[in-house]
């Protein structure tokens, strides 16, 4: 006659609680980049929120999303390119308005959001294929032909992970977050 189930149940968590133990008893230290596969002895937290900054979700113009409201094809919003930011780069904290145009910077993904300006949030990325790009005398100019919603491709700071968010827990395998 076989095992019940309770039974299996028991031999198999006294053998996996066994096993736990000689794991535990052979502990090393080792780097991140040879933990792979392991399991981690300690709970590790995080020393950072991730990402430190909004950053963008695509390739595209940062903006104010207030500003494009009323767009229309017939009626489109024309902004000039201030600039233009990159992944790594730290966040443009001064970009110049002229008070008539408003401004927007280009931006590449996983770049910081420009800080705001003079009540201008840039707080969202239009992507490339809903603009048009002209050069004019030297200066580039952005044209919207529809609004653009609030955080419209943005990634907000901090939504990966906290400052002191348990990133592994005791006793997990370790392994990269696909």
């Amino acid at each position: 006659m076989g095992l019940s189930y309770t039974e299996a149940t028991r031999l198999v968590e006294a053998e996996a609680h066994r096993k736990r133990n000689v794991f535990v008893s052979r502990a090393e230290t080792c780097s991140i980049y040879a933990a792979r596969g392991r399991i981690a002895r300690h709970t590790i937290y995080s020393p950072i929120s991730t990402p430190r900054f909004h950053t963008s979700a695509m390739d595209g113009y940062a903006l104010s999303s207030a500003t494009t409201k009323d767009a229309t094809v017939d009626y489109p919003r024309i902004f000039e390119v201030k600039g233009i930011t990159a992944a790594g780069d730290e966040p443009f904290t001064e970009v110049e308005h002229d008070g008539i145009i408003p401004p927007c910077v280009e931006i590449m993904t996983g770049a910081p959001f420009p800080k705001s300006i003079e009540q201008e949030d840039f707080d969202c990325c239009v992507h490339y294929e809903d603009i048009i790009v002209e050069e004019r005398s030297g200066r580039r100019f952005v044209t919207v032909p529809k609004p653009a919603k609030p955080n419209l491709n943005r990634r907000l700071a901090a939504t990966d992970f906290r400052t002191d968010d348990a990133i592994v827990k005791e006793g997990e395998l370790i392994h990269p977050n696909i």
